[in-house]
């Protein structure tokens, strides 16, 4: 079987590139960024695990009733979380390369992880975008298909998929003897395919997956979305809140959408090319792939502050709107009641 290049789908062993340095890889970096690295990437993780989790447990405490955008950013703030918390694993690995000190369980564990929250970050994005496109184009239509339930449903399947897929990794990637100059010898965590093509063939799956697919579909809901918004024409005090809130929420799903593929499509790029051998395994290479790598776990880090800030406009939003209604009635007479009886309006709560 083929052993990869790879201790774990996000950074290289270093095996062919810097046998001096072995066991510590890092070591042969500049002080400067041996130093930075931890604590950049540190204080990324801290302020990521301490937002996602904040926004888990606001969610899941919280006395309301639960809606589709709830339940959707509680699954996308799960596999940020788990993908976060797989991060001192991965800086610690990087400092001992390739020395690897978490077991056989941790190898198979924290290597697939990285491929299953990517999975379902991205594909719960995916199905947040489409749940947002049917309730701005086709709010009536979708209205029994859009429930709390169907979100959950949905929810379910998108880490189901993502776990099938995540588990070639965690077959293949197992624990290796490396034999060192001078007779000593290290174990290492590897991903050991058959062969070069099932390789390449799983990689450049999950790349068309992960990135093209699902970038095509939330194009193509945004697009309608824009097109609807911008002609839509509101008679009543009601259909314009409701098509406000529908645009708050759907720029709160692009503006998250738009920094994953920031953050995570050039590494993506990179892993495939790597892959399919476009590149070589050159430490110039390696110095831009594990700032790729800092860039993906600071999108996890930010989407807690997105979060917070459409919160923070909409309760000062809602504060001015409260300010400009005092002094008017309480109630105003619908022109369908003749008798003067308040008829009340249906609406649905577009709320994060």
């Amino acid at each position: 079987m083929e052993e990869d290049n790879f201790s774990t789908p996000e950074n290289f062993t270093w095996l062919n590139v810097t046998a001096e340095t072995l066991p510590g890889a890092a070591a042969g970096f500049s002080e400067s960024f041996r130093v930075a690295l931890p604590v950049v990437l540190g204080t990324v993780f801290a302020v990521g695990v301490a937002g996602n989790l904040v926004t888990i447990l606001w969610i899941a405490l919280r006395g309301q009733p639960q809606n589709t955008m709830r339940t959707y950013v509680l699954s996308l703030s799960a596999a940020d979380l788990a993908y976060l918390l797989g991060g001192p694993f991965y800086l610690s690995s990087f400092m001992l390369q390739p020395k690897w000190i978490y077991g056989e369980f941790g190898c198979r564990l924290i290597v697939s992880l990285d491929i299953l929250t990517l999975l379902a970050s991205i594909l719960t994005l995916t199905v947040t975008s489409v749940d947002r496109f049917l309730a701005v184009v086709y709010p009536i239509k979708t209205l029994g298909c859009r429930s709390v339930n169907s979100a959950r449903l949905s929810v379910v399947l998108v880490w189901l998929i993502s776990l099938i897929l995540s588990l070639p990794i965690a077959v293949f990637t197992r624990m290796d003897t490396v034999e060192l100059p001078g007779g000593a010898s290290i174990e290492t965590c590897i991903v050991d395919w058959p062969s070069e093509n099932s390789k390449r063939a799983y990689m450049t799956a999950t790349f068309v997956l992960a990135f093209p697919i699902p970038l095509l579909v939330v194009s193509v809901c945004y697009g309608r979305m824009v097109t609807k918004l911008c002609t839509a024409v509101a008679p009543a005090s009601n259909s314009s809140k409701s098509n406000k809130d529908k645009r708050r929420v759907a720029k709160m799903v692009l503006a998250v959408t738009v920094m994953f593929y920031i953050c995570w499509l050039p590494f993506g790029v990179l892993q495939l090319l790597y892959y399919h051998s476009a590149l070589p395994a050159d430490r110039s290479i390696l110095y831009v792939q594990i700032c790729l790598v800092g860039l993906t776990y600071l999108n996890s880090s930010a989407h807690p502050i997105i979060y917070l800030c459409v919160r923070e406009r909409k309760k000062k939003k809602s504060r001015t709107t409260v300010t400009g209604l005092r002094g008017r009635r309480r109630a105003e007479v619908s022109p369908a009641s003749p008798d003067g009886e308040m008829v009340p309006v249906a609406t649905v709560s577009y709320a994060f």
